[in-house]
């Protein structure tokens, strides 16, 4: 690692003033983004040291601000990445200047100034007030179309009770209203003042819009009575499909205008529209049939009986042709019903055709998965092994440019480590007791995740950490690819060390297994190693007698063909002894233990172990105590 610059302070603080929070997150990944700009002379140049912590006194109060978990979790993010920053830079300075970092030490952050603020209610509530009144203020058209855009905002849930907010873009509201320039200075104002939160985009049509606060869907009365209007219209209309659809319920169709706006309509409040539509355009038709016929009467009797004969077979054509243009809609109808009926039909016979096809082939992955069961565990141990030893060799190379840094009780959330050799001289690379991890995804599919937020939190059943996997934070001290082969992770805080451009730790068998249950075993495994666990043979304490002749001729040759220099430094390399606490008694139970097939140790047989012990649970609670999450 390069050396860290050195830090450039400034004049003794000023007088405090209360910071000024960010609009939103937005803004605050935009100054994010103008500060990492500077990053390389940011701690040389005079105020850069002052910009940072600016920085981070406007995000900790961007918070009071901020409901939304993710928008809480992003700006959290990059609150922890110059804390990092802040931390890293003051500890370079300290060891060149020789006098301890005293002088550094003032530029280090509290723990408080390092938090984001608790979320402030009484911000919705100024917002709330502000909004009546400028809708008060609206000419009835554009108060419309404002009342429209916030109900797009806000789905009705499948109970029919419930709201949760949604996001739209402008294109999408174009679509809905006559008026792009009325859409425009809704939601303009709406932005204004402080109920709405818009997103930019490659172009003002892609801008994403959406509530500024999900305390908007409960604590705004105006707004609560529009959703309980869109409410009441899902109760009428299912009341209706249940009761048969009776004509006589139908309302005008100049009186839905609003409710053609709604977000996701049901079945039964679409049929409704569509009705009620129908009904009024029949109604007009027969409106402009009876003027047709009274006018054709009253020229009758201004032509006389002469001409009367020659009308009345007129007003029967027009009668016959209007009874074959009702004819003519009712067959449309009754066809349009037949055809679903035998779409319908269709779908479900090429629906169970699928599922017969996709049991077929499941039975098929299965015999094949029983037959490769077996080498794929040996691939596995092979290429966690090879990661782990070339792992070894290049951080030994580094040593000697490397510093080493002992654990900091006192260092906010996310303290950096400087120190990259394998086993940290017996120093432990623990995170800060009671963090909250964020994890972002750096690819994967939707299956592969839900099965890493399912097992890695297991271990904050028995530890006082919990895990963030919904940061979109690309900075996030944990970064999870599942695309490499294998599978390893970085140790503990180390993580802090990786570039950010780079996983720092990767699960490429959760994405190619078919099996949970292995799947499980790799994900508890893995995210061992990020809480900062070793591998249990490595254990200082661990004592395995190694049949070292049998052990080489194993691993050196086929499949794995290692060298003698891998062999050494993977298998029979134990960690240094581990202080504060000291590691624990060996444990073959263990989830961080590898296989040790027969004959390699004496006395000694482990299979693949797929599940935590009683000996890491007791372990994790020790080096992480504190109430459970």
């Amino acid at each position: 690692m390069s050396a860290q610059p050195k830090l450039t302070p400034t004049a003794a603080s000023a007088p405090k003033v209360a910071p000024q929070p960010f609009d939103d997150r937005d803004v605050a990944e935009g100054e994010h983004s103008l500060l990492v700009k500077d990053l390389k002379s940011l701690f040389t140049s005079p105020g850069g040291v002052e910009r940072v912590r600016h920085f981070l006194s406007r995000a900790a109060a961007t918070g009071t601000l901020l409901d939304a978990r993710e928008d809480r979790a992003s700006v959290q993010g990059l609150m922890n990445f110059w804390t990092a920053q802040l931390a890293s830079a003051a500890r370079a300075n300290g060891d060149s200047d020789g006098d301890g970092g005293k002088k550094c030490d003032l530029l280090k952050p509290k723990f408080e100034e390092t938090l984001l603020a608790e979320f402030d209610p009484s911000t919705v509530r100024k917002a709330v007030e502000d909004a009546d009144r400028w809708l008060a203020t609206l000419p009835p058209q554009d108060e419309s179309v404002a009342r429209c855009v916030l109900l797009r905002l806000a789905r009705l849930g499948a109970d029919g009770q419930t709201f949760e907010p949604v996001s739209t873009t402008k294109a999408a509201l174009y679509d809905v209203f006559s008026s792009n320039e009325s859409v425009d200075r809704a939601v303009s104002g709406l932005a204004k003042i402080g109920v709405i939160q818009v997103t930019k985009g490659e172009t003002p049509e892609a801008e994403r819009v959406h509530l500024r606060s999900n305390e908007l869907l409960t604590s705004w009365p105006t707004y609560q009575k529009w959703l309980d209007a869109r409410r009441a219209f899902r109760e009428m209309a299912e009341q209706w499909n249940r009761e048969g659809r009776p004509a006589n319920r139908l309302i005008k169709w100049e009186d839905l205008e609003e409710v053609r706006t709604y977000q996701n309509r049901s079945e039964a409040e679409q049929r409704f529209i569509e009705e009620c539509r129908y009904k009024d355009r029949r109604k007009n038709e027969r409106n402009r049939f009876w003027k047709c016929v009274f006018g054709a009467l009253a020229i009758a009797a201004l032509l006389g009986l002469a001409a009367s004969a020659k009308l009345s077979m007129t007003l029967q054509k027009t009668i016959a042709d209007k009874k074959a243009v009702d004819d003519k809609y009712i067959t449309y109808m009754n066809n349009s019903k037949d055809k679903l009926s035998r779409e319908k039909a269709e779908a479900e016979k090429a629906r169970k055709n699928a599922e017969d096809l996709n049991e077929e082939l499941r039975k098929s992955l299965a015999q094949n998965l029983e037959r490769n069961k077996e080498l794929g565990k040996a691939t596995e141990l092979n290429t966690i092994m090879l990661r782990i030893a070339a792992s070894k060799e290049q951080d030994f190379a580094q040593q000697a440019q490397v510093k080493r840094d002992a654990h900091d009780e006192n260092v906010p959330i996310v303290s950096p480590a400087l120190a990259r050799d394998p086993y940290f001289k017996g120093q432990w690379r623990l995170w800060k007791n009671g963090a909250i991890l964020a994890v972002h995804f750096l690819d994967g599919d939707d299956n592969v995740k839900a099965l890493v937020k399912k097992y890695a939190t297991e271990w904050s059943q028995f530890t006082n950490l919990k895990f963030d996997f919904d940061s979109r934070a690309t900075d996030a001290p944990i970064r999870l690819t599942f695309a490499q082969p294998g599978s390893w992770s970085v140790i503990g805080t180390n993580a802090l060390t990786v570039a950010a451009d780079q996983p720092t730790i990767n699960l490429g068998q959760v994405r190619t297994t078919s099996n949970e249950a292995d799947a499980a075993r790799l994900i508890r495994h893995e995210f061992g190693h990020v809480i900062g666990l070793i591998h249990e043979q490595e254990n200082p304490n661990a004592n395995i007698r190694w049949n070292k002749q049998a052990v080489i001729d194993f691993y050196g040759g086929p499949p794995n063909n290692w060298p003698l220099s891998v062999i050494q430094t993977t298998i029979f390399d134990v960690a240094p002894k581990f202080e504060n606490p000291k590691y624990r008694a060996f444990d073959p139970k263990s989830i961080m233990m590898f296989p040790i097939p027969a004959g390699l140790a004496e006395g000694l047989v482990v299979e693949w172990n797929t599940d935590f012990s009683e000996g890491d649970k007791k372990f994790a609670a020790k080096l992480y105590p504190g109430p459970k999450p």
